[in-house]
């Protein structure tokens, strides 16, 4: 099983093989074949029985019905436990969301290790949790322990990396506890005009630990540190604040560069464990503590599942649980994201080709999902020459790559400078037509005036790489690069 951190595309691979066939044909499943209408394949390999129309779903080394039974930790239960408290399937419905909320939040775990990640979304804000312990083959350079917090809203997060306090590296491990529902929400509306909004769970370190780094405020900050020579921006590190309290708790807390927004990360002990404060330095004994992250910034609107997949497709949120809940938690109804945690953000071609992909399952019209990636696309184009955005630069880190300017500003950044433009005027102006004259969207007259600045200068772009073959690539321009297989970081 691939989570999603791992490589993006494997997500649009499986709900493709999973879409809706007019004829059915036998599909693979491992080592075996089967039809889609008498078994289910659960994670590549494993295969459960259709019962009377009703697919019944994993647990373990077992199949079940949600109506006999519940699956609890990998082992069935008897009878079945209400949905609020087994956690059944993998997308499973968590604890009642907080106020405001009409239906109850959605958890996802997905185990690669060394990585164990974790979802959480409700009708206010949508989160990641990413924890990581070194396994034995693992390489100490680069993989340690880690808690990292990351959310769609401003491309946010937040990060500690620990060591192990007496102990040789690698000794140190970190442990999410409840796997199904580790997460719980954290929502306080008094924080005016946006919510305090975020997660919480309890964190289990099987020996004492220190923590050695912390970051919090932007992906792009984290992935500074992570992927670089270990870089850590001053003005930001500088701005976090550390504070204790008598409940034997720490909380870390940094106000963005915006003056207005805060990202807050704090520790509680409780049971067998006890964290304690000196100056900026943080220790854990060994134990289980309860953490939270949040931060008040203006939340996405995200699609679900339901949203997401068109009628006919319906059918994938049983038979493919992981992948529909992962295509959910990056879909919103002002953009596709490209993938978690790293990249949380718009990525145009990434989005458009990844529609053209999914297509066959993606829902259309008027709040759906086709519809999210042609406004995002068509609201990023550059107004003055028409040139589509490959990436953006938003949130905190938007404000801090404005500032390196000498412009206080909170404005998002677009990146618009590709190497392969050609193949902006190629395969973007196929893309957008084949969407535009299929869905025939464009309402806004400035999406209108966008796009046709778009077309004009794709056009002529186009015309001239279509008679350039492809293996004579003459100018660096025009020239489009054969696509290398897909390739992941060993950090994630």
């Amino acid at each position: 099983m691939f989570p999603i951190a791992t490589c993006n595309f494997l997500l649009l691979i499986a709900i493709c093989r999973a879409a809706p066939q007019q004829v059915e044909t036998l599909q693979p499943c491992g080592d075996a074949l089967y039809l889609p209408s008498r078994y289910t394949c659960y994670e590549l390999d494993f295969l459960c029985p259709v019962i009377d129309g009703t697919p019944t779903l994993k647990c373990g080394p077992d199949c079940y019905l949600p109506s006999m039974y519940s699956c609890v930790d990998d082992h069935l239960v008897y009878p079945s436990i209400p949905p609020s408290t087994s956690g059944s399937a993998p997308l499973s419905s968590s604890s009642p969301s907080p106020s405001g909320c009409n239906a109850q939040g959605n958890s996802l775990h997905l185990s690669d290790p060394p990585y164990e990640d974790y979802f959480y979304s409700d009708c206010h804000s949508s989160s990641q949790v990413v924890v990581t312990s070194p396994q034995q083959d693992s390489n100490l350079t680069i993989i340690g322990p880690r808690l990292l917090v990351a959310w769609p809203a401003g491309n946010s997060g937040a990060v500690a990396f620990f060591a192990p306090r007496d102990g040789v590296n690698g000794s140190l491990s970190l442990t999410l506890e409840n796997s199904t529902t580790a997460l719980q929400p954290v929502y306080d509306p008094t924080n005016s005009p946006n919510p305090r909004v975020g997660v919480s769970g309890n964190i289990t370190f099987n020996s004492s630990a220190l923590m050695t780094v912390a970051i919090l405020g932007s992906i792009r900050t984290i992935r500074d540190f992570t992927e670089g020579p270990s870089i850590l921006v001053p003005v930001i590190q500088h701005a976090i604040t550390y504070s204790s309290s008598v409940e034997d708790s720490v909380t870390l807390q940094r106000t963005w560069l915006d003056n207005v927004t805060t990202t807050e990360l704090r520790f509680t002990g409780g049971q067998g464990g006890r964290v304690m404060l000196d100056n900026a330095t943080i220790a854990f004994e060994a134990g289980t503590y309860t953490f939270s992250a949040s931060f008040n910034y203006p939340q996405l609107e995200q699609l679900s599942a339901q949203e997401v997949l068109n009628p006919a497709s319906q059918n994938l949120i049983t038979q493919s649980p992981d992948e529909a809940a992962s295509l959910a938690f990056l879909s919103y109804s002002q953009k596709l994201l490209a993938g978690a945690w790293r990249f949380l953000t718009y990525f145009g071609r990434d989005s458009m080709i990844s529609a053209l992909l999914l297509q066959p399952v993606l829902s259309e019209g008027e709040g759906g999902a086709i519809e999210a990636v042609i406004g995002a696309v068509l609201e990023r184009i550059n107004s003055t020459d028409g040139s589509v955005a490959h990436e953006e630069t938003i949130g905190d880190y938007a404000t801090y790559l404005n500032l390196q300017e000498n412009i206080t500003s909170t404005a998002p950044l677009y990146d618009y400078k590709m190497s392969e433009f050609a193949c902006v005027g190629k395969v973007h102006h196929k893309l957008l037509m084949f969407l535009v004259s299929r869905f025939g969207l464009l309402p806004a007259r400035s999406h209108k005036e966008l796009f046709r600045r778009h077309i004009h200068r794709a056009l002529p772009r186009a015309f001239l790489l279509q008679q350039r073959p492809i293996d004579q690539p003459g100018k660096r321009s025009f020239y489009i690069r054969r696509p290398r297989p897909p390739q992941c970081r060993e950090d994630r």
